[in-house]
């Protein structure tokens, strides 16, 4: 949430600067190395399953995997522009529909995956720390190389999501213990309904 709400701050000037960037990917570095050394407090406290694999064999999976996810989803964010762009929509459109699903295909499969194993951690993990590394780090990278200029009003409505979804989260992770069927359903409701928002902006 409070990631959200400083690059809301940031972006109201309808530009990502330089300066901006490199405090973006700042708070990211930061964050990272407190989630390590939070780790690393806790780790001698936990209870840890014996290996199933050879670090190799784990690593190679690893890499094998992320492969196949980046591939599969640059086909289908290429098939996707590719059918948007014959329908004649705009660009913004494009990026927060068929690009956004399509580079959120492999977070998809992972958390499912996760699920299935029940390994929970890992799925929520992977989707939550995403969209924080999504705006710190992405973003700040990206802006770093070369400031990103936009118009805030034209991305009103996405922000207002964007935030909205940061705060329900909380008190659904937090009511129910855990996300269930309930929650899910909740959030893919808030999802449908933001969708048609921006079908209806076009």
């Amino acid at each position: 949430m409070a990631v959200s709400l400083l690059f809301w701050w940031l972006f109201a000037n309808d530009l990502i600067a330089r300066w901006e960037g490199i405090l973006l990917f700042t708070l990211l570095v930061s964050y990272v190395g407190w989630m390590v050394w939070s780790a690393r407090r806790t780790a001698a406290a936990r209870v840890h399953a014996p290996p199933t694999m050879s670090w190799l064999k784990a690593l190679l999976l690893l890499v094998v995997g992320v492969a196949a996810l980046a591939k599969g989803a640059d086909w289908f964010v290429e098939g996707g522009v590719g059918l948007a762009r014959l329908a004649g929509v705009s660009e913004q459109l494009i990026g927060v529909t068929v690009i956004a699903f399509g580079t959120s295909v492999p977070e998809l499969v992972t958390s499912l995956v996760a699920a299935f194993r029940k390994q929970p951690d890992i799925s929520l993990g992977n989707l939550i720390d995403s969209n924080v590394f999504n705006l710190l780090g992405i973003i700040g990278i990206t802006a770093v190389i070369h400031p990103i200029g936009a118009s805030h009003a034209a991305f009103r409505i996405d922000l207002l999501a964007m935030l909205i979804i940061a705060l329900l989260l909380y008190p659904l992770m937090r009511f129910g213990k855990g996300m269930g069927r309930w929650q899910g359903a909740v959030l893919t409701t808030a999802y449908v309904v933001y969708l048609l928002l921006v079908l209806q902006r076009g």
